[in-house]
């Protein structure tokens, strides 16, 4: 059954495009198997039908056919298929919210005794409610497999910023470990600063929430309006009517019925800022697709050059990554092993990719016509390469 209200949905003109932002909210929030997801899916559209069934339902007991009164039924029908949807994904996001604040808790609790990162996770996720739980197993695989290019970094597919970070910091300390100043953990007390700036965002969502409500409904109240003006003015003057009802009255009324709507998507983004973000995401894709813009683009990020924001891959010599890995931590950057700094150098210079960079030496920068982006990012600032000679019979050696 849910299947077939699935497929029909997703086939239908009119609820295609709703159902496939509510598929796709829903694989970010839970990502779970494909059977699973359809099944979310479908009960949500069943919860959003039903909405819409009765609310129409009431109306045609009041039925008259009119421009009007199609203008009416059609922004109350959309407006609480709209609230619906989007206040159960709020619903639900504030869920995972507050589950992962426990999460983190548990984490840390675990991690103060042995410092194990794995183990910690391991055992969070066995006392974590099924919807952690899921985000917790693929943080867990992705980090377990990280190198592994088969893997879809968790990176991509954390709900929200808050998942995001939780997931880069567990990333560091697997890659470069944690790190302690006069006897803290650098891990654990970033948990804590994270744990903090969740209960932050909780506390304004609930804000939020109170202080829209009733306003969405308050947006569409000027359209019902209409008739009453209508007949209260015709009362007064009667020659109103021919005007209320010809073409001036019709595009009066279809005017101020694109108006409430327009008023009321805006409050609703205001409500619900992902709604804006998962707009605002489908047009950047649909922009970057675009073959003309791609290329576009591209000649303007080599002319222009390459920043310190844009860098994501850095690529040079065991010694010297290790040498700055506290400045490469710091800003996220992926490192790539070379076979020395000089080659790093030369790979970036043959290349044409402007989020890469080498980690290499001013005269390397002067050689392949390369620009300094940053420099002294070693992580102790005093640091020098000692060379020796070696033979392998002593030889008298004298300096001329």
């Amino acid at each position: 059954m849910k299947n077939l209200i699935y497929q029909f949905s997703s086939r239908f003109f009119l609820t295609s495009q709703m159902t496939k932002r509510i598929e796709k909210r829903m694989s970010i929030l839970y990502p779970t198997t494909r059977f699973s997801l359809i099944r979310k899916t479908a009960d949500y559209l069943i919860g959003v039908y039903l909405t819409v069934m009765i609310a129409a339902l009431l109306l045609m007991m009041f039925a008259e056919f009119s421009i009007y009164y199609t203008l009416i039924v059609f922004l109350v029908l959309y407006a609480l298929a709209s609230n619906r949807i989007y206040a159960q994904f709020d619903k639900l996001e504030m869920s995972l919210l507050y589950s992962l604040q426990k999460f983190l808790e548990d984490v840390k609790y675990r991690f103060r005794f042995d410092g194990m990162l794995e183990e910690a996770l391991q055992e969070a996720i066995n006392i974590a409610d099924y919807n952690m739980a899921i985000h917790g197993e693929k943080m867990y695989s992705s980090l377990k497999d990280y190198h592994l290019t088969k893997i879809t970094d968790y990176d991509e597919i954390a709900p929200n910023s808050y998942f995001r970070t939780f997931y880069m910091m567990c990333k560091n300390v697997v890659l470069y470990g944690d790190k302690k100043v006069d006897g803290e953990s650098y891990f654990i007390k970033n948990l804590s600063y994270l744990k903090d700036d969740i209960g932050i965002e909780i506390l304004k969502r609930n804000k939020v929430n109170n202080m829209f409500m009733g306003l969405l409904g308050i947006t569409i109240i000027p359209v019902f309006a209409i008739k009453p003006i209508e007949k209260w003015s015709i009362s007064n003057i009667p020659e109103l009517s021919s005007m209320h009802s010809g073409l001036f009255g019709i595009l009066t009324t279809i005017i101020l019925g694109i108006i409430s709507f327009a008023i009321y998507n805006f409050v609703l983004k205001l409500k619900y800022p992902y709604v804006r973000d998962m707009e605002k995401a489908e047009w950047v894709k649909r922009l970057s697709d675009n073959d003309l813009m791609r290329k576009l683009v591209l000649k303007i990020i080599i002319k222009k050059g390459a920043k310190t924001e844009d860098i994501g891959k850095v690529f040079s010599h065991p010694q010297a990554l290790g040498q700055c890995k506290e400045f490469l931590v710091s800003r996220d950057m992926e490192t790539h092993e070379c076979a020395s700094t000089s080659s790093a150098c030369k790979l970036i210079a043959q290349g044409d990719d402007p989020t890469c960079a080498a980690l290499a030496d001013k005269s390397n920068a002067e050689i392949y016509g390369l620009d300094i982006l940053e420099q002294n990012v070693a992580t102790c600032k005093d640091n020098f390469t000692r060379f020796v000679v070696i033979a392998k019979n002593m030889l008298n050696c004298q300096a001329d």
